[in-house]
């Protein structure tokens, strides 16, 4: 993390109306200020034309991508419903899947609802179909 996408992150939480925060800074260089753990790894990343078949494809989750006995166990590795369920929601996380009206996965999956690709994720999903990942 580097003093620019923390102010990134911290910007995104305002809105249009709202004062925005202002960076100034004398950095010749980029300085990071934290090293973690990706999001997302790249493996996860290479997945995305297997799931998806197009860019633009939505997925329609159903209430067995929910499944029952939630939260699974350790150890467990559940229906390939609820695999694929937490699959798209570590996408989630990540930035690269929405919903409409951005409703929770649980309830896109109990209303039959579909998920699909943000513009970072559809990003991804060409590099991953061009096997550039």
């Amino acid at each position: 993390m580097t003093a620019l996408s923390l102010y990134s992150y911290v910007s995104a939480a305002f809105d249009a109306w709202q004062q925005r925060p202002m960076l100034k800074t004398h950095l010749t260089e980029p300085t990071v200020l934290r090293v973690g753990p990706p999001w997302l790894d790249a493996a996860l990343l290479r997945e995305l034309p297997r799931h998806f078949s197009a860019a633009e494809a939505r997925i329609r989750l159903s209430p067995a991508h929910e499944g029952e006995g939630r939260p699974l166990l350790p150890g467990q590795r559940g229906t390939s419903e609820q695999q694929e369920f937490d699959y798209l929601g570590r996408l989630r996380n990540a930035g690269l899947v929405a919903t409409d009206n951005e409703l929770a996965h649980y309830w896109v999956a109990m209303q039959s609802r579909e998920v699909y690709l943000t513009a970072l994720g559809r990003y991804f999903w060409a590099l991953a179909k061009r096997s550039v990942l």
